[in-house]
């Protein structure tokens, strides 16, 4: 699967109390722990901790999220 179909756009609307309006455009796109960890090796960041949620589950390959955790070395 490439880039493109892990790519998520969600348009949020902004309506203020004068009749005005602002969109805010948001993009996300899921990264795989492998290309997570290539991108901040590069950066020169090195992975501390991975979790499989955000309640610091263990991550296995089950699981459904990744929460990576990088530090400067």
């Amino acid at each position: 699967m490439g880039p493109a179909a892990r790519t998520v756009l969600i348009q949020r609307v902004h309506l203020y109390s004068d009749g005005t309006f602002a969109l805010r455009p948001t993009i996300f796109r899921h990264v795989h722990p492998e290309d997570a960890d290539a991108m901040a090796g590069k950066a020169g960041l090195a992975l501390e901790e991975r979790f499989g949620g955000w309640e610091e589950q263990p991550f296995t390959p089950d699981s459904s999220y990744h929460i990576s955790v990088y530090v400067n070395r």
